[in-house]
């Protein structure tokens, strides 16, 4: 089942994608919690694997098994040497599932988080958990210690399912606090921040001119996708003026297009991404000035 040929780049495609995926899914919605059984047996076969995230919440009496499996493979593993940057997810299949079954699997998660020191373990736990999205928030109190795990592949997980738990006081003490304990982490906290909108700017605004440029095209993807309001902030909009004047060229290119977006965004006009060069980097650099004496005639003197 779902093990046909399939067209798209996603590690895991869409149902709809693999070749008689729209009959499975009507089978899938008609047989429901009673697939479980049968699919457990195929983890990690990527049709059980596609089969489990349709089902979602309704897979919910698999978590036993799951945690089960979870905890053999971890017990299989050979001892691993204590690694810096590199890491092996363990349990990462039956985990994985986990996430996609969603909160009522994050009580087995978070034992996996706060029990486990092999990086492997942590690494799967949060990834499962950054599945979930907002969903995974009762899971902030262990996700946050492993942003100063001694793993940077573990911290960096941390740092971007922290972002993505959404726009929560805790969320946003948690990678305020990341921005002092992983300064090694300074892009991912940044864009994670991103993620939260207005009430992140005035932090972001302190560390962009100091970010790499590849970060800045990040965040400004991040708000004119998430917030575009932010793009006429005046905290923002000091930051580009800045980096207008910079002798830098990569900066000011930045500066152009993220005024284009919010010339664009205050005219009620869907931001266009950072990377659409559609009508050319020449005439946002052209209109730039212009752009930025109209929002913020202070800033363009």
């Amino acid at each position: 089942m779902l093990n046909g040929r399939h067209f798209s780049s996603k590690f895991w495609p869409d149902i709809n994608e693999i070749e008689g995926g729209a009959e499975a899914q009507q089978a899938l919605e008609h047989i429901g919690g009673f697939a479980v059984p049968f699919l457990l047996e195929r983890i990690p076969e990527r049709g059980a694997m596609v089969a489990f995230r349709v089902l979602g919440p309704r897979a919910r009496s698999a978590i036993p098994e799951l945690v089960a499996m979870t905890t053999n493979e971890i017990a299989a593993a050979p001892p691993g040497e204590t690694s810096r940057h590199g890491v092996s997810a363990i349990g990462w299949y039956p985990m994985q599932v986990l996430g996609w079954i969603g909160p009522d699997a994050l009580p087995a998660l978070s034992i996996f988080l706060t029990n486990y020191n092999d990086p492997g373990v942590r690494f799967s736990a949060v990834m499962a958990v950054g599945s979930m999205g907002t969903n995974g928030l009762p899971a902030l109190p262990a996700v946050f210690p492993c942003v100063k795990d001694g793993n940077e592949m573990v911290a960096r997980e941390a740092i971007n399912v922290l972002g993505l738990m959404g726009r929560d006081a805790s969320v946003f003490q948690a990678l305020t606090d990341a921005l002092q304990l992983r300064p090694d982490l300074k892009s991912e906290t940044l864009e994670g921040l991103a993620n939260l909108g207005e009430e992140a700017v005035p932090i972001i605004a302190r560390e962009l001119p100091k970010a790499r440029s590849g970060t800045k095209y990040a965040i400004g993807n991040i708000f004119i996708e998430k917030s575009p309001q932010v793009l006429t902030n005046r905290a923002l909009l000091a930051v580009v003026s800045t980096q207008l004047q910079s002798e830098d060229s990569d900066d000011r290119d930045w500066a152009a297009l993220m005024l284009r977006a919010a010339d664009a965004q205050s005219r009620g006009q869907r931001p266009r991404p950072l990377w659409d060069a559609v009508g050319g980097w020449a005439e946002a650099r052209a209109d730039s000035t212009t752009v930025l004496h109209r929002l913020a005639p202070e800033l363009g003197r």
